[in-house]
């Protein structure tokens, strides 16, 4: 899931960018030098002195008359020149190399120089760096040591760039970021507690890199860098702007066809130019053609210029981009100025309001929805007892009534679970339906599907203490619904073991059973093939893939849905059969047709084929999802005069359940 346009983007970021050639060529010039001190044979002679001049000190770079370089100048020096330069003795790097990119690393405590201080130093260093298990001797580092946690694993990475990687606050906040922005979910969230767990994240991204990330100083500097970038903004990019039609369509197609979109600057000066600079990865982008929106993304790699031979005069200053195509009318969303300019930055909820004509794209999930943050559900204690005491198996339809602001939750938006009473998250919930008038005329209903309950909860300050991405998050009072930002959702989501999901249907042409087994096999036939390896990759992670069951004629209609568990009988040859295990829950109602709830769904004709296979294997949004859901776990008509104050609880509680 993370080997997407995303990852592909932050590797070219972090592999072309000048800048970050430089630093690598300096980190490891200093790699050189520290390892020769930190060599075995020299340990007697190592003292606590030139310890820290060298290791904890901030790094340098000194010409041959000894003035140090500062970063204008280190970036006048192209990186080929500055490795010549180098390795002829006309620079030197002073210092720890690492720690110049990071002022604020504490990676040593040295309380004082006496002797037994060198002699503990030396013990320490030689157990860490020619003992058994590195990663044991950092676990066994305490407050009290002379080393810290931090520090020990800056001199492993020095040591040993290729294996070791650097274990602190600040790469935990890169990983995090990496795995917002290329849909990982919780993947890694127990690498912030774990210098193992580290290690393995830290594998799987370099084996992942395809040879891009050479060694762990680079992935280091990779996530040292995705840890200072802001939050996400929004763009509005218009591309040929005043040129005519045709031309104009020209350049929008090749930026959607190739992952980028370009401007066209009257001048090198041209202040365009500027703002394109200022766009992060992880921002938003919006492609504006003609009257129209053509497209939304999100930024995976900040501005290159390419040779103008490739791409003609007009269009060689870029950004990379993911994109989901579709022409929309923005009506009287970007006026007067937002219209006039080729790059502007613009207001979230402009973005919103765009941004949610696309939300029935399958990418919109992965792209935006966790943007979007979460939702927080008030729990009584009352009611979760009642909810604890149901005999029903997760997961479970249910409804609050809140109160709304202004913006109200969609299908698909993720909702926790508060308890005033002890303040912990309680459970994890998916919106179905909401801002429906609840039936006293006050607030709003909003529809859940349940899918997690925790017995004991989870304490807020518990989350907290651990993850200052949720510190200063306050729960709103009474029954009114609470928001969650992006950050301190994710926060959460790691902590509840909330994992992203991708949504699908499977199409099959023969007639459902009947049968009321949770468990289910379902054969993906050969003419399954042109979605079928991403739905397989999806469910290799528990949980991954959910799935509508739709079966065709005659039945015509959704019978339940599904958690991906398992593939059986993974086939070497794409024209084999593979057995889908799932975990089914059967709908009490059947809603029929694709039409009536999936937007413009692909593939989805009656093709030919034997009737024990699925025959189709569709993408779809968690808006689309959702909405079956709600269709089949219970009727709508109840919906419908829910307000009537003359219909009593009992008629509610039989028809809405």
């Amino acid at each position: 899931m993370w080997r997407g346009a995303m990852w592909a983007g932050l590797l070219a970021w972090a592999h072309d960018d000048p800048d970050v050639q430089r630093q690598l060529l300096l980190r490891r010039a200093a790699h050189r030098r520290i390892r020769r001190m930190l060599a075995a044979d020299h340990f007697a002679s190592l003292t606590m002195p030139r310890f820290v001049e060298e290791i904890c000190a901030h790094g340098a770079v000194l010409d041959r008359t000894g003035t140090r370089l500062g970063p204008d100048a280190l970036g006048q020096i192209a990186p080929g020149a500055l490795s010549e330069m180098l390795l002829r003795g006309d620079l030197t790097v002073v210092g720890n190399q690492i720690r110049s990119c990071r002022p604020r690393l504490d990676p040593v405590c040295l309380p004082g120089f006496e002797g037994q201080r060198e002699e503990r130093l030396q013990r320490i260093l030689s157990r860490l760096l020619h003992g058994g298990d590195p990663a044991a001797t950092i676990r066994a580092i305490g407050e009290d040591d002379l080393l810290t946690p931090a520090c020990a694993s800056v001199l492993l990475a020095m040591y040993e760039p290729r294996e070791w990687p650097i274990w602190g606050s600040e790469q935990i906040a890169g990983l995090r970021r990496l795995a917002m922005l290329v849909g990982a979910g919780s993947r890694w969230a127990a690498a912030a507690h774990s210098y193992e767990e580290f290690t393995d994240a830290a594998h799987q991204l370099k084996a992942a890199s395809g040879g891009v990330l050479v060694d762990m100083l680079a992935l280091d500097l990779l996530l040292c860098r995705l840890a200072a970038l802001r939050r996400p903004r929004v763009w509005k990019i218009a591309v040929a702007m005043g040129r005519d039609h045709d031309e104009a369509e020209e350049i929008a197609h090749r930026c959607l066809e190739e992952g980028f979109v370009a401007i066209d600057p009257d001048s090198p000066d041209d202040a365009n130019i500027s703002r394109l600079r200022q766009v992060a990865i992880g921002d938003c982008v919006l492609l504006h053609l003609p009257g129209r929106i053509g497209a939304i993304g999100r930024v995976t790699r900040p501005y290159y210029e390419i040779n103008r031979d490739q791409g003609g005069e007009r269009w060689w200053r870029r950004l990379g981009v993911e994109w989901i195509e579709g022409d929309r009318d923005y009506g009287s969303l970007l006026a007067g100025a937002h219209q006039r300019f080729s790059v502007i930055d613009l207001e979230w909820e402009t973005f919103w309001a765009i941004a949610r004509m696309y939300r029935h794209d399958p990418d919109w999930d992965r792209l935006f929805r966790p943007l979007r943050g979460a939702w927080v559900l008030p729990l009584e204690a009352e009611r979760l007892a009642t909810l604890a005491g149901i005999d029903r198996p997760l997961p479970l339809r249910d409804q609050f009534r809140v109160e709304l602001d202004s913006e109200a939750p969609e299908p698909g938006d993720l909702a926790f679970l508060y308890r005033e009473d002890d303040h912990s998250f309680a459970g994890v919930a998916r919106v179905i339906g909401a801002d429906r008038p609840c039936i006293s005329g006050e607030g709003a209903r909003i529809d859940v599907l349940l899918e997690q309950m925790v017995s004991d909860g989870v304490p807020l300050a518990e989350i907290a203490e651990s993850d200052h991405r949720i510190a200063g998050w306050r729960p709103s009072q009474g029954a009114r619904i609470g928001r969650l930002h992006a950050a301190a959702a994710a926060a959460v989501s790691e902590r509840m073991g909330v994992e992203p999901t991708r949504h699908f249907v499977l199409r099959t042409g023969a007639r459902d059973a009947g049968s009321s087994r949770p468990m289910a096999l379902f054969h993906l036939g050969p003419d399954a093939s042109g979605q079928r390896a991403d739905l397989l990759a999806a469910a290799r992670a528990p949980g991954g893939a959910r799935c509508l069951v739709y079966h065709g004629p005659p039945d015509n209609s959704f019978s339940g849905f599904a958690r991906a568990i398992d593939c059986v009988g993974l086939p070497e040859e794409p024209s084999g059969t593979i057995e889908l295990r799932l975990d089914l829950r059967r709908f009490t109602r059947r809603p029929g047709g694709f039409t009536s709830y999936l937007h413009a769904p692909h593939g989805s004709s009656e093709g030919a084929g034997r009737h024990d296979y699925v025959r189709t294997v569709l993408a779809i949004s968690a808006a689309d999802f959702y909405r079956v859901i709600a269709a089949g776990m219970g009727p709508d008509d109840a919906a419908e005069n829910h307000g009537d104050p003359e219909r009593s609880i009992a008629e509610l509680a039989e028809q809405i359940g």
